[in-house]
């Protein structure tokens, strides 16, 4: 089951050329396959909608509308807007089709805040203390959020298991560094020295997981980044290699500050997707 949060547009009401739509918040609880949102708008001239917004809303905030049927989305404009204000908005391209999951949705062409913004929500936030703790966890969360395998790679599966399996090469990983560790001393103890042919597997399992967390890593931020359109602002062609090699933990907490709306729900160390159960399954 997908817990979600829809926003409900009501009471439609015609304004001169075009037609003012006033929206409230519902939250919605949804199965797959995804209900089909219940929205409603008017399209105003030139094919835009003019909506009161029904709460404050984030620049690049995608509302969800449905009118006669049909499905659509409008894009909050720059600068954001605030509870009651009445903005102006063309349909998005991008429909909400109810055969799809709905996406994480956030600030679109740019990064909610910077990626050495870690402490923007306090220096014990869960969010920050899991990615700098256990940061192969803390980026399997933001892989769950965005419905991505193991590897950073869209999920073909229907159903994601993407956080058991990465927890599960972590735990393996631990687990082959201290059997080693214990076997080397175990084989000492009985006059049979192997540390150095224990230190070279050591190292060997060390590569791997690390190759694999940088990849994992590069790939999941390159998918994140395509989703919400945000081009690279440095190093051309490697930004996401770059950050995921030099500032991991970084790198991740910033990925799961855009998905995520800390303010309202709070963050979980120990569910699937860094939010509390009765939280929608992707928020702003």
């Amino acid at each position: 089951m997908l817990f979600s949060s829809t926003m409900t547009i009501s009471d439609a009401t015609k304004t001169g050329e075009g037609a003012a739509v006033a929206a409230t918040v519902e939250p919605v609880v949804m199965v797959d396959p995804i209900q089909e949102p219940a929205m409603a708008a008017t399209t105003a001239v030139g094919g835009l909608v003019e909506v009161v917004a029904p709460t404050d809303l984030l620049e690049g905030y995608i509302l969800q509308i449905n009118e006669n049927g049909e499905s659509f989305s409008v894009v909050v404009p720059p600068g954001g807007v605030k509870e009651g204000q009445t903005f102006l908005a063309e349909r998005s391209s991008r429909p909400y089709a109810s055969s799809d999951t709905p996406p994480p949705v956030g600030p679109e062409g740019k990064w909610k805040d910077g990626i050495c913004d870690c402490c923007a929500f306090g220096c014990c936030h869960p969010a920050l203390c899991l990615g700098c703790w256990c940061t192969t966890l803390a980026m399997a969360q933001v892989m769950t959020r965005f419905k991505l395998n193991w590897t950073g790679s869209p999920n073909q599966e229907p159903v994601s298991k993407t956080f058991q399996t990465t927890a599960s090469i972590l735990f393996a990983y631990i687990c082959s560094i201290i059997g080693m560790i214990f076997l080397s001393g175990i084989l000492a103890a009985i006059g049979v020295n192997v540390a150095g042919l224990v230190d070279i597997v050591v190292r060997i399992l060390q590569l791997m997981f690390f190759i694999y967390v940088m990849v994992a890593a590069a790939t999941t931020r390159r998918e994140v980044r395509a989703h919400y359109h945000i081009p690279e602002q440095s190093c051309t062609g490697c930004e996401d290699c770059c950050c995921a090699f030099w500032c991991t933990c970084c790198m991740v907490t910033q990925m799961m500050r855009h998905s995520a709306d800390y303010q309202q729900y709070p963050a979980a160390c120990c569910t699937e997707n860094g939010l509390p159960p009765d939280a929608p399954a992707h928020v702003v």
